[in-house]
This record gives C-alpha cells, sequence and structure tokens, in this order.
C-alpha cells in the first residue's frame, strides 16, 4: 500500500514538471514559424504548412503522453530555430514519433517511462525496420529530452546506434587509412608483450603499459583520449548478448553504450582487466582523499615526526 501511494506521489510531482514545461513550451510553440496555422491544442500540427505531425498514434488519446510529446517536439525545434537548414520533415516525424514507439510497448504515462521500457522499445524498433538507425536515434534524443528535464523516475543507459549501421565484418572504425584491423591488434598485442618484458612495476613502466592498453579503445571504438580518459572502473557491460562500452561523450552527459566489434573484445576485456589491476592503487588512494582517511594517516605520521624531533632536541639539550 504504501509502495503504491509513493509511486502516485512521485507521477504527481513528475505531472506537475510537465506541466510547467508546457506552459513555456506554448508560449515557443506560437513563436515557431514552422507550425504557422496549427493550434498548440490541435491532436497533430501542420509542419511547414504541409505535412501532418500527429503527435500520438492515430485514434489514441492519451493526453499525458501527447502533452509529453509536444513539449519535446517545441524542445528540440526551438533549440534549433537559428539554424540556416530548417529540420526536415523526416527528422521531425521520426522524433514524434519516439513516444508513440513506447507507448506501443505499453508506456502510459510519465512513470512508465524507464530502463525497461526503453530497451523493450529500442529492440521493438530494431526488429521492425530493415534501417533502424535514424529511429533510434530518435529515440535516443527523446530518452535524453526527459533525463535532462527531470521527467525521468531513473536514470538510462543508451544504446549507441553506430551498430545499426552497414559494417564490415571488423565493424566501423574512426579512420579509414589506418593499418588493417587484423594487423592492427597484432601490432598492440606486440607492443603489450614488448612492455611486459621489461616489466619493472615501476611508475614509467605502468605509464607505458596503460599507454599501450587505452589503444584498443582508440582504435577498436573510434574514442578520443578525453573519452578514454572518462571511462569507468566498470566501462564494459554485455546487453542482448553483445558487449559494449558506456562512453561518456560529454562531462555531466548520460553514458551512451558503443558497440565493440568481435575483433576487438578479448583485446578489450583484456584491457580492463590490466588497467584495474595497475590503477586500483591509486584509486584506493583517491578515494581514501575523498573520505579523509588519508588526512588522517598524513596527521598521525606528522604527529609522530613532531614528537620524534622534539625527543631529539630534548637529548641534544641534555648532552650539553
Amino acid at each position: 500500500m504504501q509502495n503504491i501511494m509513493a509511486q502516485d506521489i512521485l507521477h504527481e510531482e513528475l505531472r506537475i514538471k510537465l506541466s510547467r514545461l508546457a506552459s513555456k513550451a506554448e508560449q515557443r510553440f506560437s513563436k515557431l514559424s514552422c507550425f504557422n496555422g496549427s493550434k498548440w491544442e490541435d491532436l497533430s500540427w501542420l509542419y511547414n504548412g504541409r505535412h501532418n505531425i500527429y503527435l500520438l498514434a492515430r485514434g489514441e488519446t492519451n493526453a499525458e503522453l501527447m502533452l509529453l510529446n509536444k513539449v519535446f517536439l517545441v524542445s528540440y525545434l526551438w533549440d534549433r530555430r537559428a539554424d540556416h537548414k530548417m529540420v526536415s520533415v523526416g527528422r521531425v516525424m521520426d522524433l514524434s514519433a519516439a513516444i508513440k514507439y513506447m507507448a506501443a510497448q505499453g508506456v502510459v504515462n510519465l512513470r512508465g517511462l524507464d530502463q525497461s521500457s526503453y530497451m523493450t522499445t529500442f529492440k521493438y524498433i530494431k526488429t521492425r525496420y530493415k534501417s533502424p538507425a535514424s529511429a533510434c536515434r530518435s529515440l535516443n534524443y527523446f530518452i535524453r529530452f526527459i533525463f535532462n528535464s527531470s521527467l525521468a523516475v531513473s536514470n538510462f543507459d543508451l544504446i549507441g546506434t553506430q551498430d545499426l549501421q552497414e559494417k564490415d565484418k571488423y565493424g566501423r572504425v574512426a579512420l579509414g587509412d589506418k593499418l588493417p584491423l587484423p594487423e592492427l591488434v597484432k601490432a598492440i598485442i606486440a607492443l603489450k608483450w614488448a612492455v611486459q618484458d621489461q616489466w619493472d612495476g615501476s611508475f614509467r613502466a605502468q605509464m607505458d603499459m596503460l599507454s599501450v592498453l587505452t589503444q584498443a579503445f582508440q582504435y577498436g571504438l573510434g574514442l578520443r583520449i578525453g573519452e578514454v580518459l572518462r571511462l569507468p572502473k566498470n566501462c564494459l557491460a554485455t546487453i542482448n548478448g553483445e558487449l559494449y562500452c558506456r562512453v561518456w561523450t560529454e562531462k555531466g552527459a548520460e553514458p551512451i553504450a558503443r558497440y565493440v566489434p568481435t575483433i576487438w573484445r578479448a583485446a578489450l576485456c583484456e584491457a580492463v582487466l590490466r588497467i584495474d589491476a595497475i590503477c586500483e592503487p591509486y584509486r584506493k588512494r583517491a578515494l581514501s582523499i575523498e573520505d579523509g582517511s588519508y588526512a588522517e594517516t598524513l596527521d598521525y605520521r606528522f604527529q609522530g615526526r613532531i614528537e620524534a624531533i622534539g625527543r631529539h632536541v630534548e637529548s641534544a639539550l641534555g648532552k650539553l
């Protein structure tokens, strides 16, 4: 009973937030020239005077989800109103369809927008369309919007859409003029062995090994160095039987699950284990600094040093 009451309270809070966002969106809607001739309360909007954008599947009358879709579309178009090129009607239709797909998978209100419904919808789109990349990308835009607008009940692990595009057996790579992938994998492994043969546990050896191991992320997944540096300890995850890497593309943003091509999986899994082992002492030290325990250790050592100096001074004075 208490759980039901708590869920009802949470749902009401989300509805209040949506209502506030809707008030601002309605004002912006009246200023968007692309919707001239349409009214905020309409069930569909006329885009550029020619194309009907249905805010829910025809025949559906879920007021809460329709309002959410209106707020989402207006927010997206408002942020791009100054762009030289107008957003294409195909793009707007894809964006407006995101909530329809989720509704088709059983979502009936804000409270139902969670990781489970997102995963179900993503899988539904993948199986329904031959080329699902665009629709899945629009779904990710929608999920980012509700999360950034505090309309989500939980965090999301978004799935990247790179693996939905055409790719060869080695997967998509960042740069086409690099070594052939099998040779590149062998080169990285050879470098690792070379560093390992001269391993002495020194700081320099650790840095050399980390430099080699991170190459797998840069070449295998096409990550920038900043994205590699922001990878968390538990960056690899298995989703629907496939291996993904959680990547933070920018500070403060939600991670994107980047598909790991089959040929790189063994190298990346081993790299993560070695990186964790090398970084463990530094991670523990960082945690001790964060929780204050290291400061206590330093204070104890300083105090011991002060006492030792005091005893030495007293001993020296006694000999005078």
